[in-house]
């Protein structure tokens, strides 16, 4: 999975781009804050939202410009 984050001087926002946390029942695309470290923050988001167990990897994979990064993460999920 991607997550695109967005960093600048006041804030670094999240956005899953597929699955339950990509957009809002109506369609609006969902952003997170990160408060803290950025793996914290997209694990709890995730641990919260019964999707995943844990998160294990945060690889950068493209730096869009200056404030945009795309990352893509590994987590381990919930067994059936």
């Amino acid at each position: 999975m991607v997550v695109i984050v967005i960093s600048n001087k006041t804030a670094t926002q999240f956005h899953f781009t597929e699955g339950a946390l990509q957009t809002t029942a109506d369609n609006t695309p969902l952003w997170f804050e990160a408060r803290g470290d950025l793996f914290s923050a997209i694990e709890n988001i995730m641990i919260m939202n019964g999707l995943a167990l844990n998160l294990t990897l945060l690889n950068e994979i493209r730096k869009v410009n200056d404030i945009c990064t795309d990352y893509e993460i590994t987590f381990n999920t919930f067994q059936a």
